[in-house]
Protein backbone atom coordinates (compact mmCIF):
# COMPACT_ATOMS: atom_id res chain seq x y z
CA UNK A 1 0.00 0.00 0.00
CA UNK A 2 1.40 3.35 -1.02
CA UNK A 3 1.60 5.89 1.79
CA UNK A 4 0.70 9.49 1.18
CA UNK A 5 3.34 12.16 1.61
CA UNK A 6 1.39 13.67 4.51
CA UNK A 7 1.35 10.38 6.43
CA UNK A 8 5.07 9.93 5.87
CA UNK A 9 5.70 13.53 6.92
CA UNK A 10 3.83 13.13 10.21
CA UNK A 11 5.98 10.14 11.16
CA UNK A 12 9.29 11.35 9.71
CA UNK A 13 9.13 14.82 11.24
CA UNK A 14 8.06 13.66 14.70
CA UNK A 15 10.45 13.32 17.61
CA UNK A 16 11.22 9.68 18.33
CA UNK A 17 11.57 7.99 21.70
CA UNK A 18 15.14 7.35 22.86
CA UNK A 19 15.06 3.66 21.97
CA UNK A 20 14.39 4.52 18.30
CA UNK A 21 16.87 7.39 18.03
CA UNK A 22 20.00 7.18 15.88
CA UNK A 23 23.35 7.02 17.67
CA UNK A 24 26.37 8.10 15.67
CA UNK A 25 29.41 5.85 16.09
CA UNK A 26 32.74 5.24 14.43
CA UNK A 27 34.20 1.79 13.85
CA UNK A 28 35.58 1.74 17.40
CA UNK A 29 33.64 4.23 19.55
CA UNK A 30 30.56 6.36 20.09
CA UNK A 31 30.59 10.01 19.06
CA UNK A 32 28.01 10.88 21.70
CA UNK A 33 25.73 12.41 19.06
CA UNK A 34 22.12 11.23 18.98
CA UNK A 35 19.38 12.13 16.47
CA UNK A 36 15.78 11.80 17.67
CA UNK A 37 14.21 13.31 14.55
CA UNK A 38 14.92 13.96 10.91
CA UNK A 39 15.74 17.59 11.76
CA UNK A 40 18.29 16.53 14.39
CA UNK A 41 19.73 13.97 11.99
CA UNK A 42 20.14 16.65 9.33
CA UNK A 43 21.83 19.01 11.80
CA UNK A 44 24.12 16.26 13.15
CA UNK A 45 25.31 15.33 9.65
CA UNK A 46 26.85 18.80 9.43
CA UNK A 47 28.83 18.38 12.67
CA UNK A 48 29.61 14.71 13.12
CA UNK A 49 33.05 13.28 12.38
CA UNK A 50 33.34 12.21 8.73
CA UNK A 51 34.58 8.75 9.77
CA UNK A 52 31.22 8.20 11.50
CA UNK A 53 29.30 9.03 8.33
CA UNK A 54 31.47 6.70 6.24
CA UNK A 55 31.15 3.95 8.85
CA UNK A 56 27.35 4.09 8.90
CA UNK A 57 26.99 4.42 5.12
CA UNK A 58 29.16 1.35 4.54
CA UNK A 59 26.86 -0.69 6.81
CA UNK A 60 23.59 0.79 5.52
CA UNK A 61 22.73 2.09 9.01
CA UNK A 62 21.31 5.45 7.88
CA UNK A 63 18.93 4.03 5.30
CA UNK A 64 17.83 1.24 7.68
CA UNK A 65 17.08 3.71 10.49
CA UNK A 66 15.19 6.07 8.20
CA UNK A 67 13.17 3.22 6.73
CA UNK A 68 12.47 1.41 10.01
CA UNK A 69 12.10 4.27 12.51
CA UNK A 70 11.02 7.25 10.40
CA UNK A 71 9.07 5.10 7.90
CA UNK A 72 10.39 7.05 4.91
CA UNK A 73 11.36 4.53 2.24
CA UNK A 74 11.96 7.25 -0.37
CA UNK A 75 14.66 8.99 1.66
CA UNK A 76 16.14 5.64 2.69
CA UNK A 77 16.44 4.60 -0.96
CA UNK A 78 18.00 7.93 -1.93
CA UNK A 79 20.62 7.66 0.82
CA UNK A 80 21.49 4.08 -0.21
CA UNK A 81 22.45 5.40 -3.63
CA UNK A 82 25.26 7.46 -2.05
CA UNK A 83 27.18 4.43 -0.75
CA UNK A 84 29.97 4.78 -3.33
CA UNK A 85 30.85 8.34 -2.33
CA UNK A 86 33.60 9.15 0.17
CA UNK A 87 34.85 12.09 2.21
CA UNK A 88 33.31 15.55 2.17
CA UNK A 89 31.54 14.77 -1.11
CA UNK A 90 29.57 12.09 0.75
CA UNK A 91 28.69 14.46 3.60
CA UNK A 92 27.65 17.21 1.19
CA UNK A 93 25.39 14.93 -0.87
CA UNK A 94 23.85 13.40 2.24
CA UNK A 95 23.02 16.81 3.66
CA UNK A 96 21.53 17.94 0.33
CA UNK A 97 19.44 14.78 0.07
CA UNK A 98 18.13 14.95 3.64
CA UNK A 99 17.46 18.71 3.51
CA UNK A 100 15.57 18.39 0.25
CA UNK A 101 13.35 15.66 1.67
CA UNK A 102 12.90 17.55 4.94
CA UNK A 103 11.67 20.62 3.06
CA UNK A 104 9.28 18.55 0.93
CA UNK A 105 7.82 16.82 3.98
CA UNK A 106 7.50 20.08 5.90
CA UNK A 107 5.69 21.76 3.00
CA UNK A 108 3.25 18.88 2.72
CA UNK A 109 2.25 19.36 6.36
CA UNK A 110 2.07 23.15 6.03
CA UNK A 111 -0.25 22.92 3.04
CA UNK A 112 -2.50 20.60 5.03
CA UNK A 113 -2.63 23.05 7.94
CA UNK A 114 -3.39 25.93 5.56
CA UNK A 115 -6.24 23.97 3.98
CA UNK A 116 -7.70 23.16 7.39
CA UNK A 117 -7.61 26.85 8.37
CA UNK A 118 -9.25 27.85 5.10
CA UNK A 119 -12.05 25.29 5.47
CA UNK A 120 -12.59 26.25 9.11
CA UNK A 121 -12.90 29.94 8.19
CA UNK A 122 -15.45 29.13 5.48
CA UNK A 123 -17.49 27.03 7.89
CA UNK A 124 -17.40 29.77 10.50
CA UNK A 125 -18.73 32.32 7.98
CA UNK A 126 -21.62 30.01 7.03
CA UNK A 127 -22.64 29.36 10.62
CA UNK A 128 -25.49 31.51 11.88
CA UNK A 129 -24.51 34.02 14.49
CA UNK A 130 -25.65 33.19 17.97
CA UNK A 131 -28.18 35.58 19.38
CA UNK A 132 -27.26 37.19 22.62
CA UNK A 133 -29.76 36.69 25.41
CA UNK A 134 -31.87 39.74 26.14
CA UNK A 135 -30.79 41.73 29.10
CA UNK A 136 -33.38 42.04 31.77
CA UNK A 137 -33.45 45.29 33.62
CA UNK A 138 -33.13 45.35 37.40
CA UNK A 139 -36.70 46.58 37.76
CA UNK A 140 -38.07 43.57 35.87
CA UNK A 141 -35.94 41.19 37.97
CA UNK A 142 -37.33 42.72 41.14
CA UNK A 143 -40.92 42.44 39.85
CA UNK A 144 -40.40 38.77 38.93
CA UNK A 145 -39.12 38.03 42.42
CA UNK A 146 -42.11 39.78 44.03
CA UNK A 147 -44.56 37.77 41.94
CA UNK A 148 -43.10 34.51 43.25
Amino acid sequence: MKKTLKKIAKKALAKLPDEKSFRFNTSNSSTGMVARSLKEFMDDLKKVNLSSIEFHVSRGDFSNWISDSLKDSVLARNLKRLKNLKGEQLRKRMIQTVESRYVALSKSLQSTKAKIKKVTKKKMKKMPKKKKPKKVSKKKKVKKKRKK
